[in-house]
């Protein structure tokens, strides 16, 4: 591996150490605060992406890149499926 490739990925490894860390230093810090006061929790926020969709290419475009053929998604591409919409409600 040449030199500038092992020190993106070393600075890649320490970034995502450092934020792993700072993740659990807050969380900790959070569930003590949380702990020591009589405080009522309000809001909670949920980051998600997305659920199933369909391909963003058609199945023409993606053929060409596959040994099989593509399912037909009945669904324009891109678009959420009904079973993804349903794996999005709590």
């Amino acid at each position: 591996m040449n030199r500038d490739r092992r020190v993106f990925f070393d600075l890649r490894f320490i970034f995502r150490l450092s934020f792993g860390l700072l993740a659990i230093a807050l969380s900790l810090s959070a569930t003590t605060w949380a702990a020591e006061s009589d405080s009522e929790l309000k809001l909670v926020m949920i980051v998600t992406r997305h659920g199933v969709r369909s391909p963003l290419q058609t199945n023409e475009t993606l053929g060409r890149y596959a040994a099989e053929p593509w399912p037909d998604w009945h669904i324009t591409p891109g678009i959420q499926t009904v079973h993804g919409r349903q794996q999005m409600t709590l």
